[in-house]
């Protein structure tokens, strides 16, 4: 990796503060949750890096390796980091070389202190001349941004999921400007995107887009909670695709004359607003434009080309797309009836918390983003014209559920899923905590992230044969789990997915799965035997944490890594092997509280320090430390009862502070090497062993400790 100087001159001039904004929480979490035993993850995190320092000067600990190995790169990209001597930080870019020599920005990585950042001219010699889709997803801290004079293209999706507050272009760039703290290209006539910032310091409340702007991108609004009011231009020709995107405090937009196309989501989750008029230029709207925009009204010519009102619900000229009803969290309860024809359901329920029982048409073959999102009476779901013994089935003819659809629909016991359904929505039956069991069919090859989130009373679920894919948190606390099969088609299952499944005590991974993710079965109770498929390499962090059934756990003999706090809290493990082919592991917390593990050799790849690996773990008899070990970690063998006696490798040359804390080992060999001992490292009782005019007898000297020259 190289590394070369860049002085980011212009943000010099400029007094930006480093303001914070709270970032969109469109669909789902950053992080995973947390929940009972698996706390290693928050205190690794917050705490502990370690420079505790012994008596004299100790060395700190070192800082535990990042869980996941090296990022491996797309072919083609490379990286340098560029120092800011602004702030003395490294930011690392990576790009690809293209024709003619010039560089396109694939990602920036920087330091989270570091929230102002430019493009620079050139890497490595390239002049940066593109910049590429979700260039700054690794870089959310970042709130100022600058672009250099050298840019002539940058992809309208480079700026999702960033929290810009404000932007800035150098005035030797001609295809792009800053307007209203907007982003505009000036070629296209574009809105990429919005900053959050009126002014630096001061968020944005109101917007009046520039005229001469035919377009607003994709996402260029989304997730501007503090946006209250937008002026659009007569110039305006599109909204993209979910523009406006949870901007929930908006409460007042025009629509110009002219206008002729609305993208799917534009205005979904825009909970405040009360009206919107159509004009009669508008042609195309996406089906899921208006979901979950529960207050809202529209108005539109009583002749209008694409669309009309018919018993306060808005549809496309043919019927087919129901966007919305009138001011629906107001007007709707108790029962309602969709009309025949209706092929599309928009977003149009959400919030009717008052919604008992509904009937759909035959017609229907898409439930859409957010359909039935909080409709916490909803226990009834009828299919017009046709017999049920169930009380809530869908059509036959649905082909899709869209994201979230049936979020919090707590009334709900069971809903009978059409065979030929093809795919299903994030987080779509999250919260339901009625639900008891479902039956996936077999056309749906993904469950996808948060699917099942807290669905308490999920007793049992059957996957169909075809599914690949289990996706991040989809089982997350569903506590009434216990009957689960995983199809033998299954090749990955993402973090957190069966975490918190309190009842499940028995479970079979497919043979194609071969990265166990951080987190999957964290706080899996009652989990008492689990068959792991000989081709797992990875096991992730917390991945087994707060298991207290397991007694004994095999992993395979190719695994190469294992996370941190992999095995906290298994209270009941009272064995352990490392597998034959580990290259690395994460001692931080890895066996804390495995209070029955009797004996352990810690395998020779082990050089880094982890804290707290051992605590409470109170049954420890025997421990085989390899030799290269450099260090001893915070509380690392702190209440281990059992532990009588202990052989320290020559090679350790730091211990750090409480690391025998509440032993009865009664007499301790110290390596002539070790150079640094923490705080209250050793309990008073035992009797350490130490080579004469060496660092442990100074400390054993200065603390009163009892010690023996050897």
């Amino acid at each position: 990796m190289k590394r070369i100087r860049f002085l980011i001159v212009a943000l010099s001039c400029l007094t930006l503060c480093a303001c914070g904004s709270e970032q969109a929480s469109v669909n789902a979490d950053a992080q995973g949750p947390s929940s009972g035993t698996g706390t290693a993850q928050a205190e690794t995190a917050a705490a502990e890096q370690e420079g505790q320092t012994g008596e004299g000067g100790a060395a700190s600990e070192t800082k535990a390796p990042e869980t996941e190995p090296e990022e491996i790169l797309p072919e083609g990209v490379q990286v340098t980091e560029v120092l800011s001597e602004e702030t003395s930080h490294y930011t690392e870019y990576h790009y690809e070389v293209l024709p003619g020599k010039k560089a396109r920005l694939v990602k920036m990585i920087t330091d989270s202190r570091d929230r102002d950042q430019a493009v620079p001219e050139e890497l490595d010699g390239y002049p940066v001349t593109e910049i590429g889709p979700e260039f700054l997803s690794d870089s959310s801290s970042v709130s100022h941004f600058m672009i250099s004079g050298s840019v002539t293209d940058i992809d309208e999706y480079a700026f999702f999921g960033s929290n810009i507050d404000y932007f800035q272009v150098l005035p030797s760039n001609k295809r792009y400007s800053v307007q209203e703290n907007a982003l505009i290209d000036n070629d296209t006539h574009t809105l990429i995107s919005q900053g959050q910032e009126a002014e630096i310091g001061k968020l944005i409340t109101s917007v009046t887009v520039a005229e001469g702007v035919e377009r607003i991108a994709d996402y260029a609004f989304a997730g501007n909670r503090d946006l209250a009011s937008v002026l659009l231009p007569e110039s305006l020709v599109s909204i993209g695709e979910n523009a406006f995107i949870s901007c929930f405090s908006l409460e007042e937009i025009n629509l110009p004359n002219g206008l002729r196309e609305i993208g799917n989501g534009a205005f979904q989750d825009c909970r405040k607003l009360p009206a919107l008029a159509f004009p009669d230029s508008l042609e195309t709207m996406g089906p899921d434009a208006l979901a979950n925009c529960r207050h809202l009204s529209v108005s539109l010519s009583e002749n209008h080309p694409a669309f009309h009102l018919k018993d306060n619900m808005l549809f496309d000229k043919e019927e087919k797309i129901l966007y919305n009803i009138q001011n629906s969290s107001e007007t709707v309860g108790g029962t309602f009836v969709v009309p025949d024809g209706v092929e599309h359901l928009s977003g149009v329920f959400t919030g009717c918390e008052n919604l008992s029982e509904v009937t759909l048409p035959a017609s229907l073959q898409v439930v859409g983003n957010g359909a039935f999102y909080g409709c916490r009476g909803l226990k009834a779901i009828h299919v017009a014209g046709a017999e049920q013994e169930a009380e809530a089935v869908l059509p036959d003819g649905v082909r899709e559920i869209g994201m979230g659809a049936f979020y919090d629909c707590r009334g709900l016991n069971t809903l009978v899923l059409p065979s030929g359904l093809e795919s299903i929505g994030l987080h779509i039956f999250e919260d339901c905590k009625g639900l008891t069991e479902m039956v996936i069919p077999d056309g749906v090859t993904e469950i996808p992230a948060g699917a099942f989130t807290h669905c308490e009373a999920l007793r049992s679920i059957s996957l169909p044969e075809n599914l690949e894919s289990i996706g991040k948190e989809a089982f997350y606390h569903c506590e009434s789990l216990s009957d689960l099969n995983i199809p033998a088609g299954v090749t990955e299952i993402e973090e957190w997915a069966f975490c918190s499944c309190d009842s499940l005590t028995h479970l079979d991974l497919p043979q194609g799965i071969t990265r166990i993710e951080s987190a999957t079965f964290m706080d899996c109770s009652s989990l008492e035997n689990l068959e792991i498929p000989a081709g797992v390499t990875y096991i992730g962090s917390s991945t087994f944490s707060g298991c207290k059934s397991f007694t004994e756990l095999n992993l395979p003999e190719g695994v190469t890594f294992i996370g941190e706090a992999a095995f906290d809290g298994c209270s009941q493990l009272s064995s352990f092997t490392f597998p034959s082919a580990v290259t690395e592991v994460e001692l931080n917390c890895l066996f804390r509280g495995c209070k029955m593990l009797k004996e352990i050799e810690l395998p020779p790849c082990i050089t880094n320090v982890g804290w707290k690996a051992f605590l409470d773990c109170h049954s420890l008899e025997k421990v085989i430390l390899p030799e290269g070990m450099t260090m001893i970690g915070s509380n690392y063998f702190e209440s281990c009862y059992e532990l009588k006696e202990l052989t320290l490798p020559e090679s350790i040359t730091n211990i750090n502070k409480e690391a025998f804390a509440g032993c009865y080992i009664q007499e301790l060999t110290i390596p002539a090497g070790v150079e640094s001992i923490g705080e209250n490292a050793f309990p008073s009782g035992m009797t350490l062993h130490v080579t004469p005019g060496s660092y442990a007898e100074t400390y054993a000297q200065e603390n009163g400790l009892t010690y023996e020259v050897v």
